[in-house]
């Protein structure tokens, strides 16, 4: 049955809009990922690095439960979001699963992003979540993909920006919430989608 709210934010509105056009069975599956056991759902430590080096370009690892690594790459170092601090930075997550952390990919395109956008701090690097790979620079796309972020008003509504803050006329391609995203945020996120699609695993090599 599909949800209807009376309001209902851009953000929202699309995570319910592909939730209700999911099986009932991968409804009840994403409905159940917190009560997951910690082993089923927990980013696994690579390598921490004490004082990451991160630029445009960046290419990282994140480790899955089922020993698998996913890819992202930082598109943005420099930005002016409201209540962001400026040390945190814009990633994509390539479409893309390895059981080795040389086999990843360099070059988002409109096929290959899997999540994002996403707004990351070094902390994941010094902690052992993220583990940097490679470096390729940015493309014409990863410098002109169409994103933003939702900024809620706590009095009521909201809006659309650019990753400078400025108001968007129209919903961009990829929309994500205006905050920072946290170990879990990433955890639920791949978890989600590898409820949605399994042969992001099951056809990894």
């Amino acid at each position: 049955m599909n949800t209807v709210e009376e309001y209902i934010n851009p953000c929202r509105r699309r995570i319910v809009t592909r939730y209700n056009s999911l099986p009932e069975e991968k409804q009840k599956q994403i409905e159940n990922i917190d009560k997951l056991p910690k082993d089923k759902i927990y980013l696994k430590p690579i390598k921490r690095k004490r004082k990451p080096e991160i630029h445009e370009g960046t290419i990282f690892a994140v480790k899955l439960p089922e020993d698998v690594f996913f890819f992202g790459k930082v598109i943005c170092l420099n930005h002016n979001l409201p209540n962001i601090d400026k040390s945190f930075f814009v990633v994509f997550f390539f479409r893309h699963g390895s059981r080795s952390l040389d086999n990843y990919p360099t070059k988002l395109t409109k096929d290959n992003i899997l999540i994002g956008p996403m707004m990351f701090g070094d902390g994941l690097w010094r902690n052992g979540t993220c583990y940097t790979v490679g470096f390729q620079p940015l493309t014409r796309y990863e410098r002109k993909v169409n994103y933003g972020f939702y900024k809620h008003n706590i009095l009521g509504g909201g809006k659309v920006i650019d990753v400078n803050g400025k108001l968007l006329k129209k919903e961009p391609i990829y929309l994500d919430f205006c905050a920072y995203t946290t170990i879990h945020g990433i955890e639920s996120d791949f978890r989600r989608e590898i409820i949605i699609d399994p042969s992001l695993i099951s056809d990894v090599e």
